[in-house]
């Protein structure tokens, strides 16, 4: 008899290959709910807490905002007018088509 070598795979089913199951008693959606919990239900630190968080959030997107070039500007600017022109061009042409065709 030949022998031929193959490959099986004994794995959980339903398991989604690379994630692992947390080992963790706490789950992460319980930390989500708690971001999400009522303003009522929160304390006046973590309101404060909350608002400084988003604040320093703020910031820091403005801080590290990309800067357009002066050549982006440009480019941008002529492919937007071009596609107004484009634009304005086809619904005219398409106008036009559907007058003559009732005149027709």
């Amino acid at each position: 008899m030949h022998k031929t070598e193959a490959l099986k795979h004994y794995g959980i089913l339903g398991m989604k290959w690379g994630k692992r199951k947390s080992r963790s008693s706490k789950s992460k959606s319980t930390s989500t709910k708690k971001e999400s919990r009522s303003v009522k239900k929160m304390s006046n630190r973590e309101i404060q807490s909350r608002i400084k968080r988003l604040q320093l959030e703020k910031q820091y997107s403005s801080i590290t905002a990309k800067k357009k070039s002066k050549g982006r500007k440009i480019v941008e600017s002529i492919l937007s007018d071009s596609a107004k022109r484009v634009a304005t061009e086809y619904v005219s042409k398409q106008m036009s088509d559907i007058v003559n065709k009732k005149k027709g």
